[in-house]
């Protein structure tokens, strides 16, 4: 697959608060973006919240 990369630490602007997309890339072939939100604790349902939201917002 190919991925071009968009930025790391992407500010997204959500009502009236910024969130920040650890990593952002774009699949070329099926055109869409990928989000990837890096962890170092085990996972947590809140983090699964924080993803869809970015997701929701991407799209």
């Amino acid at each position: 697959m190919r991925f071009t990369y968009v930025g790391n630490e992407y500010k997204i602007k959500l009502g009236s608060k910024y969130n920040y997309i650890d990593l952002l890339l774009y699949n070329i072939k099926y055109k869409c973006y990928v989000a990837v939100e890096l962890k170092v604790t085990d996972l947590k349902k809140e983090y699964t919240g924080q993803i869809m939201t970015y997701m929701n917002y991407i799209d």
